[in-house]
Formats: C-alpha cells, sequence, structure tokens
C-alpha cells in the first residue's frame, strides 16, 4: 500500500515555482518576464510579485491552458501530455514572440486580406485565412506600418508559391 502510493505521489521538483513558471512561458512562447507579462495581459510588476513571492496565481494557469490548450495538469504538476489536444499543438508558434493584441491593426488587416481575396475571387480555408491573417498582424505590429491591399498581395503570392492556397 504505501510502496503504491509512493508510485503515484508527485515530485516536489515539478511543483516548484521555477518548474511551474517555466512551463508558463514555454507554453505561450514567452522568452522574457515582459513577455509574459504582455500576453498575460498583466502589468510586469504582478510578474515580479509573483517570482518574489515563489506564488503564482491560479489565474495564469487557467489563462494560459484556455488560451493555448494547455493541458493544466501538464502546467501544475508537469505531467501528461502537455496539450489537451492533439491538433492545439500545432496553434502555438514559439519561434515569434507573441504580438499583444491591438484591435485596430488586426481589423485592418483582417479588411485588406479579405479585400484582396474578394478581388481575386478566391477562399482560404478558415485555418489557412487565420495563419495569414496572424502572420501579416505580426508582420505589420513589428513595422509598425498600416497594411495596404499590395501587402496583401504580395503575402497571397507568396502564399501561393509555398502552397498555402487550395
Amino acid at each position: 500500500m504505501d510502496r503504491q502510493k509512493h508510485e503515484n505521489d508527485i515530485s516536489p521538483a515539478s511543483l516548484s515555482f521555477s518548474a511551474q513558471f517555466e512551463r508558463i512561458k514555454e507554453a505561450c512562447g514567452a522568452k522574457t518576464d515582459m513577455d509574459l507579462a504582455r500576453i498575460l495581459e498583466i502589468k510586469h510588476s504582478s510578474v515580479a510579485s509573483a517570482r518574489k513571492r515563489e506564488s503564482i496565481p491560479p489565474r495564469w494557469f487557467v489563462d494560459i491552458s484556455n488560451r493555448y490548450g494547455v493541458s493544466a495538469d501538464w502546467l501544475i504538476f508537469g505531467e501528461g501530455p502537455k496539450y489537451r489536444h492533439k491538433r492545439q499543438a500545432m496553434a502555438v508558434d514559439t519561434t515569434l514572440p507573441p504580438s499583444p493584441l491591438d484591435p485596430g491593426l488586426l481589423r485592418q488587416v483582417i479588411e485588406v486580406v479579405q479585400e484582396v481575396l474578394e478581388q481575386r475571387g478566391m477562399h482560404l480555408e478558415p485555418d489557412k485565412l487565420a495563419h495569414l491573417i496572424a502572420l501579416m498582424f505580426d508582420m505589420f505590429h513589428k513595422t509598425q506600418k498600416a497594411p495596404s491591399p499590395d501587402d496583401a498581395e504580395r503575402f497571397l503570392s507568396l502564399a501561393s508559391l509555398l502552397s498555402i492556397e487550395r
């Protein structure tokens, strides 16, 4: 009985603040505390405070799990599959740091993409359309430039070369 209980115990190392904090950052692609604050839409001082207390607010686990499809068991305990659903594992692109959401810019990107697709008489599958919009949003957010139909044309031309469109 004691042996079975011991085998099912969770390692103290997996429950440590630093292990949980690193899993949270990994799940959302945050490289720094500033990235994490931006992703969670909180002040950097809140992240610093959590570090000082060595205690992660439960809301962070819930937010990251919901946004990225990450298993709460994996976030908290470091056990089980990382993602709740296999398909969601592809939803996070950790090669690019996430951009803070700028609703105005996002609206502009969507409008430009829709305009160009209508002009070309094209239809993209929802996942490919979302990917195209996300790539354009990230580029225009970084460059602080307003998207134009010419930019969308260039993205769509590149997409066709890469077989993103059907």
